[in-house]
């Protein structure tokens, strides 16, 4: 929201400090947020499902990407900065902003691929587990079905956004990527709206919540308790 203000600012003014360093630094690094929160669910839900399914310790989930994350969050808001201070399109300056937020968007990308391969690996592996006895299917519900599909939908998304912002940043800011607005509100802002509604559809507090747990045992607990009465 801060980041479309500052692009609202720019509309009288493209190159202006207040509209341009609010742009381009908050709506480029906004999804490292993002995939902070997914990192740390896939590291929940492996622990859930199946930890012996992983192919290493779950911790190591977050572990690894979070500072992976912001590694990329400094690069993009560095490379933003400079590029805002440049003031002048033909500066060096603003060349050396747009490599360093490249570097960041690329490093960024990078490692949400890699994410996205340790998570199709894991599900590959978890349901070889349950097939052959090793897992259990127990705690894969409708409810953590859900969850998990929203998940992958946020995850796809937010990929394929930072994908387009390297292409879209490739020739700089005066390139014709960057003033193409059909492309930007459809790969850009449309991407992150899906991915924003998916993590809310598919909010953790489904299937992570410690009070839906106990209340799920204790509804189980109390069938259980009603079928013995009925037997007796």
């Amino acid at each position: 929201m801060i980041g479309y203000g500052g692009r609202i600012l720019m509309y009288q003014d493209p190159w202006g400090f207040n509209g341009f360093i609010l742009q381009i630094v908050c709506i480029t690094i906004a999804p490292v947020f993002l995939t902070a929160a997914i990192y740390l669910q896939l590291y929940k839900s492996v622990l859930k499902l199946s930890p012996s399914s992983a192919l290493f310790k779950p911790a190591l989930y977050y572990q690894i990407f979070i500072p992976c994350d912001v590694v990329s969050l400094v690069l993009q808001a560095a490379g933003g900065a400079m590029s805002a201070q440049s003031g002048d399109g033909d500066s060096k300056t603003l060349k050396y902003g747009v490599d360093i937020g490249l570097a960041g968007l690329s490093f960024q990308v990078i490692c949400l691929f890699a994410f996205i391969v340790l998570c199709a690996h894991f599900a590959w592996s978890y349901w070889s587990d349950i097939k052959t006895g090793k897992a259990s299917a127990a705690s894969l519900d409708g409810r953590f079905k859900i969850f998990l599909a929203f998940l992958t939908l946020s995850t796809i998304t937010i990929f394929i956004r930072c994908a387009y912002r390297i292409y879209e940043l490739s020739d700089g800011y005066g390139g014709e990527a960057i003033h193409d607005q059909p492309t930007f509100i459809g790969l850009e802002s449309v991407m992150i709206i899906i991915s924003i509604f998916s993590l809310n559809i598919g909010h953790p507090g489904l299937v992570f919540d410690p009070r839906r747990s106990n209340a799920s045992s204790s509804a189980k607990s109390g069938q259980e308790v009603e079928k013995d009465d009925v037997m007796a």
